[in-house]
């Protein structure tokens, strides 16, 4: 039997990605989250300084960023007890822009998780804090880490049409340029990127180049009409195979509308396009048939219940069926089946705030409405875990038994990963990467 790949999470939140991993047969030996913000500049926490004087003339920048910092630091105190909790056993570093060759030589000293050998430090300037759009790739891949996969999807808000969209030399989207450096330092043979559509049309679709410039070790020109929502691209020697495909959460066992863009690097050559069901005849910028993009989610789409011109129809409306109620929902991780499958209809896509598609709760937490036979009511973060695939009342606890407020458990979910999806990626991973030998 072969041995289970092993991988390093970053930006980790509460472990979504790690759940659909694990379920595939991936084991984490390291997750990398902000727990503590107490060390981050003004810049990081929030807008620059005039642009906050002008809206808060009575409030010094200072006391304002002091007190983002302290937000986000209780915050993230949150997000290491429930991963403590579900995962007591694994080494966590706080902030991907501490984490250096020397930590991961530490960690590898003190648990043997990592071999030492594979990691070397072959950045000749310091690279993590550079944001430029058309940044050199230094240094080759050569696939000698005893890490199979280094994971995550990196901060999503200068890439959102619903925010500012900075892109990559946004100071949190610009989180892109610490993963790259710790892919360059692991050098694992397989990486997964996890983040919005609008990572496709960001800067013109420059940002999305220059993500495949550091994978792949050249600089694609975006298409006149824009990326597609799927492709393959081949890397130079030394680097990395790309591919990448638009996915839906609904096709994958959960009621939930969800699109999110995941990017798939692997070694040269061994089949990187068939983690993502990617058809053969699409490479480079070419999109593939309809049929082909429903077949990426296989037989999972029959599971929602739902038919094409039903969820045409809602036209995005923040709709749920009964069958997500606690009295009706059994696992949650799978969604509804049988008898009850008739009933449900797709809800949106959950999102961390308030504001970001119109359906949002009007108490300002982020949570949606849920239209029910006999009314409407708010969905609970019991139902926001269930549309996300993970186990009820997954973020409930912490691993001293503290309670998380409902607030912070929509917060939670709305920044997560669905499980479902990337335990479909995880397992497509381990049966291409076992083929490939």
């Amino acid at each position: 039997m072969l041995d289970p790949l092993t991988g390093i999470s970053l930006f980790s939140g509460v472990g979504g990605f790690e759940l659909g991993f694990e379920r595939a047969g991936i084991r984490t030996a390291l997750q990398v989250e902000l727990f503590d913000a107490s060390h981050l500049t003004d810049a990081r926490v929030g807008e620059p300084c005039d642009a906050r004087e002008r809206r808060h003339r009575k409030q010094s920048c200072t006391a304002n960023a002091d007190k983002e910092r302290n937000k986000l630091t209780r915050y993230g105190t949150l997000l290491r007890g429930v991963l403590e909790r579900h995962w007591p056993d694994i080494e966590r570093m706080n902030d991907v822009q501490n984490v250096d060759v020397a930590q991961l030589q530490l960690l590898c000293d003190e648990r043997g998780r990592i071999g030492t050998s594979s990691i070397r430090d072959d950045s000749s300037t310091d690279y993590r804090h550079e944001r430029r759009i058309r940044t050199e790739p230094r240094g080759h891949i050569d696939y000698r880490s005893d890490i199979d996969v280094v994971y995550g999807g990196f901060p999503c808000q200068d890439l959102s049409v619903a925010g500012g969209r900075a892109g990559l030399r946004g100071e949190r989207s610009g989180e892109w340029f610490e993963f790259h450096r710790i892919v360059r330092v692991v050098r694992p043979p397989w990486a997964v990127i996890e983040n919005v559509p609008g990572l496709l049309s960001s800067n013109g679709g420059w940002d999305f180049a220059t993500i495949l410039y550091g994978l792949a070790g050249w600089l694609p020109v975006p298409p006149n009409r824009g990326w597609k929502s799927s492709g393959v691209i081949r890397g130079i020697d030394g680097f990395y195979d790309v591919a990448w495909a638009v996915l839906d959460a609904q096709y994958f066992g959960v009621p939930q509308r969800r699109r999110r863009v995941f990017v798939v690097a692997g070694p040269r050559g061994r089949g990187v396009e068939q983690v993502l069901s990617l058809c053969e005849s699409c490479g480079g910028h070419h999109s593939p048939s309809d049929s082909a993009r429903e077949a990426i989610a296989g037989t999972l789409t029959s599971r929602t219940g739902v038919s094409r011109d039903n969820r045409d129809a809602l036209n995005g409306h923040m709709i749920v069926a009964p069958a997500l109620t606690a009295k009706r929902g059994q696992s949650g991780s799978s969604g509804p089946a049988g008898d009850e499958a008739r009933d449900l209809i797709i809800a949106s896509s959950i999102t961390a705030s308030a504001g970001h598609h119109g359906h949002s709760s009007p108490r300002g937490d982020g949570a949606d409405n849920l239209v029910v036979d006999l009314g409407v009511r708010r969905l609970t973060p019991l139902e926001n875990e269930r549309l996300m695939g993970w186990p009820d009342d997954w973020t409930r606890w912490t691993a001293d038994d503290r309670e998380v407020s409902d607030s912070h458990r929509y917060h939670m979910t709305g920044n997560g990963v669905v499980a479902t999806v990337a335990e479909w990626i995880g397992h497509r991973l381990v049966a291409v990467d076992a083929a490939a030998g």
